[in-house]
C-alpha cells in the first residue's frame, strides 16, 4: 500500500496531495467496514 501513497506523492502538489491521501484512507475504510 506504500508505494500507492508514494505515487501519489510524487504525482500530486501541495494541498491537493494530502486531500488526495485523505480521500483515499476515508474510501478504504469505509469500503473496509463495508465488506465486513
Amino acid at each position: 500500500m506504500d508505494w500507492l501513497f508514494k505515487d501519489i506523492a510524487e504525482f500530486m502538489p501541495g494541498p491537493e496531495k494530502f486531500f488526495a491521501i485523505l480521500i483515499m484512507i476515508t474510501v478504504a475504510l469505509s469500503f473496509f467496514l463495508f465488506c465486513r
